[in-house]
């Protein structure tokens, strides 16, 4: 009898507080509240109480802890952040926020912001970290010769309806990339694609990162 076996690639390690939705526009921040969320979207938001954290620094917010993810209505922005890992959550995300845009459709977004970021683990490198540090050395001989802890560099792609950058921290004890999907808006059907996008643009990031991050 013939025994197959399977190997599977890791998954790579999403950093749940730095993933996020990011909606930019001019936003009521008085009317999204945990009791007006909960009056309208009763199918979505099932707990009772909700804590609220008050956050001080440039702009002072709230930012509304809900069980699986976590709302910050901010002076020009509106950001869900994740607080579990899967497509599930994040389906969940873009039809709360489309409900709430639906509910305020007099409100002028500008864009749209899908942020992935995934940590390297001691044994993974990046695909083109030899490349990028090749590139390093030669561009910058001269100028930049000592050793450098850390290192970022940023590739744009543009592309119709959105713009990829690809954010490589280099650091020596703590690696990361980062995946921004931006989508500037400006027509109601604009903003509800990009929302719409965001769990698959999570698959994508997955896929992506399956052949940026080596190792493991």
């Amino acid at each position: 009898m013939e025994i197959a076996i399977f190997f599977t690639s890791p998954m790579p390690k999403l950093v749940l507080e730095k993933t996020n939705l990011i909606i930019v526009g001019a936003w009521n921040n008085a009317i999204i509240q945990p009791n007006w969320l909960s009056q309208y979207f009763p199918e979505l938001i099932k707990e009772k109480e909700i804590p609220a954290e008050f956050v001080a620094g440039p702009t002072t917010f709230f930012r509304f802890i809900f069980n699986e993810f976590i709302c910050e209505p901010r002076k020009g922005s509106l950001i869900f952040t994740p607080k579990k890992e899967g497509d599930a959550i994040f389906s969940f995300i873009s039809q709360l926020a489309l409900g709430i845009y639906d509910k305020l459709p007099h409100t002028p977004i500008l864009a749209v912001g899908h942020n992935f970021v995934f940590h390297l683990e001691d044994k993974e490198h990046f695909a083109l970290e030899n490349e990028l540090g090749g590139q390093k050395r030669n561009i910058y001989k001269g100028i930049v010769d000592q050793e450098v802890d850390f290192m970022q560099i940023k590739h744009t792609f543009s592309f119709p309806t959105n713009q990829l950058n690809l954010i490589y921290d280099l650091k020596a004890s703590n690696k990361s990339l980062a995946m921004n999907y931006h989508y500037a808006v400006s027509k109601k059907d604009t903003v509800t694609s990009a929302i719409n996008e965001l769990k698959n643009n999570y698959l994508a990031s997955i896929g992506k990162c399956k052949k940026l991050i080596l190792g493991g």
